[in-house]
């Protein structure tokens, strides 16, 4: 074969592998403008997911919360038992005398701060007994927040965590909530394995001249509480300027 013929031949198969480029490159282009054609497929709802609902055994939320265990009662405790019911006897009298701290006060939350001062100074009395404000992870004692006040049997070294409540005798079978818990980290006042318990104290509903008529220990290790989600806003956060429509002259 010729230079020429050979020439020609390899100028042949240059331009048929590039005209079969040129088709390929084309028929690509043309399908990725078909898509691009083709609606988009319709974005997916996403469902909001339902807020936490139900309820817990007690024990379980504080141990999840503290990472300690309610510990259920047992005949050991009957001293400790009688020892706190000594002092809510005591406690009820004086705070039914006529004159007891608690005539003339507004609101029945404000007598709170007495039964918790007078059981605990009775019970921190007790020979075999410490009464104190619980104190949180960074030692501070701390008023607010479950529970007020533990104790520790100093014979067992067992601790009894104590909340005082006050409540009207004619609201006891009433379904409205009036114990609370919120798990706390840095505030956390539950610090070691214990009996939980409350006591309620019954009064009269008389306003300012409350007179209380019977009381109640509860065994918390055997209840379960119920989980309410809340959202909550400040008075600082409602009322500013920019949010208020109307205003009193």
């Amino acid at each position: 074969m010729s230079k020429l013929a050979v020439a020609l031949a390899i100028i042949s198969l240059l331009f048929g592998g590039m005209v079969g480029y040129s088709l390929a490159y084309s028929r690509i282009y043309q399908d990725l403008k078909a898509q691009r054609q083709v609606a988009p497929p319709a974005p997916v709802e996403k469902k909001t997911p339902p807020l936490p609902t139900g309820t817990s055994p007690f024990a379980q939320v504080i141990e999840q919360a503290s990472g300690q265990r309610v510990l259920p009662l047992d005949s050991v405790c009957e001293p400790v038992l009688d020892a706190i019911a000594q002092a809510a006897d005591s406690t009820m009298q004086k705070l039914n005398e006529p004159t007891s701290p608690l005539i003339g006060l507004r609101r029945i939350n404000e007598a709170s701060r007495f039964f918790e001062d007078s059981l605990l100074e009775l019970l921190d009395s007790h020979p075999d007994l410490r009464c104190q404000i619980p104190l949180t992870q960074e030692g501070n004692a701390q008023r607010s927040g479950y529970p007020d006040l533990m104790l520790t049997h100093e014979p067992t070294g067992r601790v009894y965590y104590l909340d005082p409540k006050l409540y009207e005798a004619s609201s006891q079978e009433s379904s409205l909530r009036t114990f609370y818990f919120t798990p706390r980290s840095k505030t956390s006042k539950i610090l070691k394995n214990g009996h939980h318990l409350l006591i309620g104290f019954a009064h009269d509903g008389k306003d300012g001249q409350w007179q209380f008529q019977s009381w109640r220990l509860v065994d918390l290790s055997q209840i379960s509480l119920t989980l309410k989600s809340e959202y909550n806003a400040s008075n600082k956060e409602l009322y500013q300027e920019g949010q208020v429509v109307r205003k009193s002259p």
